[in-house]
């Protein structure tokens, strides 16, 4: 696992992390059934757009047949566990549709604790620095922001 990139979403006092699969709220880890937990990064890594029933369920119960009653069961179990934390309406009901993940959310990537670390040959004698701690802050990128204007405009 040495040399992979952590990639994480947050949005309001939240923080997904997909390969971890790990739901944090304010850094403490939020209990989520594994098909509510699934439902969750696809809707969050496509914040604002709308996802069809059908999206979903093939989303998450790739090789399964399933009812859309469990598709309502995870929506509604995401919404106990969003509103519990103070984050109602994040997931938005387009009747007849599908639904919507409406928060902010920002995507990034963190490198693992010894990525990008400076390693000097071990002929080497003399001590080389590490990383400052601008090189360990994690890339996060704002995925709603509005686009920058030019001058004037």
């Amino acid at each position: 696992m040495s040399g992979q990139i952590k990639h994480f979403y947050e949005f309001g006092r939240f923080r997904l992390a997909p390969e971890e699969r790990l739901l944090l709220h304010d850094g403490t880890p939020v209990a989520i059934a594994p098909k509510a937990f699934e439902m969750l990064v696809v809707l969050v890594s496509h914040d604002n757009h709308l996802l069809t029933k059908e999206e979903l369920l093939k989303s998450v119960w790739t090789d399964t047949i399933v009812e859309e009653n469990n598709l309502d069961k995870n929506i509604s179990s995401l919404r106990k566990i969003l509103s519990g934390a103070g984050a109602e309406g994040y997931i938005e009901t387009v009747r007849r549709r599908g639904y919507r993940f409406t928060a902010d959310v920002s995507e990034g990537r963190e490198p693992e604790e010894n990525e990008g670390a400076f390693r000097s040959p071990p002929n080497l004698e003399r001590q080389t620095p590490g990383p400052s701690a601008l090189d360990q802050r994690p890339l996060v990128t704002h995925r709603n922001a509005d686009p920058p204007t030019g001058v004037g405009g």
